[in-house]
């Protein structure tokens, strides 16, 4: 009984540690930005694509930026992202972000988890 108990604890507390923290906001796109990885230091055809973009009520971000949120050209959903996006941004449409706190794409965004255009 006792390592019964003992294991139960240890699963219990085990099943909190990959635990992913999530923003969310619900707003107006308020910018927009497109880039490769690299941009900075040298020019790679093989570079991944990113598309960033700014949400309105997002709190700022890993590094104290904006409320930003990234998304990477190898990610499934990278264009119909990058649609959504800018369909809501020309159309004035509020767009519910949810999004994953830990910014390992981009120190200075958070990574994307869901999208969904509001009224």
């Amino acid at each position: 009984m006792k390592y019964f108990l003992t294991m139960l604890v240890f699963l219990m507390s085990a099943s909190n540690a990959g635990a992913v923290e999530f923003v969310e906001a619900t707003g107006k796109v308020t910018r927009m930005i497109t880039s490769t990885d690299n941009y900075t230091t040298a020019y790679d055809v093989t570079d991944r694509g990113t598309f960033i973009f700014e949400v309105e009520n997002l709190p700022n971000g890993c590094t104290g930026n904006p409320g930003r949120v990234i998304i990477t050209s190898d990610h499934k959903l990278y264009s119909t992202v990058v649609a959504m996006i800018v369909s809501a941004k020309s159309m004035d449409k509020n767009v519910y972000v949810l999004a994953l706190k830990p910014c390992s794409n981009n120190p200075s965004a958070f990574d994307f988890g869901s999208l969904a255009i509001s009224e």
